[in-house]
């Protein structure tokens, strides 16, 4: 019996290398990990230069009167920009894209057709400009519960950019 116990426990032994021989190498898993990864945090870079760079842009308003809000916390997350005028108040949404390696200047170009956002090689978005949106009515509904009258909204680009 002593042999068979000894068997049994070589069997196992085997049996459970064999099982760890046809894991993936955690090389392999580390490397496509951190390749992921890599991605995520370029993409975060690139959102963080874009909001970086609208922030800069709009904050030149503030000498003509304006007043501008950069990272607006909410309860449903963060307003990128918000700029108050002397007639109006804007909520901006920043999002970034890298350009087209090929076809130079012009086909870096982003079309707005009242729903979508068109960017070059035929990719449309909507989530964008639905979120724009909602941050919209957001801030609509917070500015009248804070003032006396109603606040109108509108959400898309002004009408001459239409």
């Amino acid at each position: 019996s002593g042999a068979s116990s000894s068997l049994g426990h070589a069997g196992a032994a085997a049996s459970s290398i064999r099982f760890a021989e046809a894991q993936p190498a955690p090389l392999v898993l580390n490397a496509l990990r951190m390749l992921r990864e890599g991605r995520a945090l370029r993409r975060a870079k690139q959102g963080l230069e874009a909001e970086l760079a609208v922030g800069q842009l709009l904050s030149m308003l503030q000498s003509e009167g304006g007043i501008v809000y950069h990272d607006f916390q909410t309860e449903r997350g963060n307003i990128d920009h918000i700029v108050v005028g002397r007639s109006a108040v804007f909520a901006i949404e920043t999002k970034s894209r890298g350009k087209p390696r090929e076809g130079g200047k012009g086909s870096a170009t982003l079309e707005y057709d009242g729903t979508w956002l068109n960017f070059p090689g035929g990719i449309r978005e909507k989530k964008p400009v639905e979120q724009a949106r909602l941050q919209a009515q957001w801030l609509q509904g917070w500015l009248a519960s804070a003032a006396a009258e109603p606040v109108r909204s509108r959400s898309g680009p002004p009408a001459s950019a239409r």
